[in-house]
């Protein structure tokens, strides 16, 4: 069993309250569950209005595939034009 991790950092520009970026992270992980089956947390910046930091998490029986699931992912959320990516992390725990 592989598990897949994949730490990602968002910048929402042009937001100006809290509650716009939980409006706009709840349509970036809806979208995320709904398309690949990914556990989506927001694990950062909790207090800041124009950046966030989300987790997710693949599991499955080949890295490779879920490597490739972690780029779809990315372009993914690039694609949503709803927050710039700016960083990213990905990780594997073979169990």
């Amino acid at each position: 069993m592989v598990v897949g991790v994949l730490k990602v950092r968002l910048g929402i520009e042009g937001n100006r309250s809290l509650k716009g970026k939980r409006r706009i992270l709840k349509q970036v992980k809806e979208s995320i569950l709904a398309r690949f089956g990914a556990t989506v947390a927001e694990i950062g910046d909790y207090d800041l209005w124009q950046a966030s930091e989300l987790g997710l998490a693949l599991i499955g029986n080949n890295e490779s595939r879920i490597n490739a699931s972690m780029d779809r992912i990315l372009n993914h959320i690039e694609n949503m034009h709803l927050a710039v990516l700016l960083d990213h992390e990905i990780d594997f725990i073979h169990m």
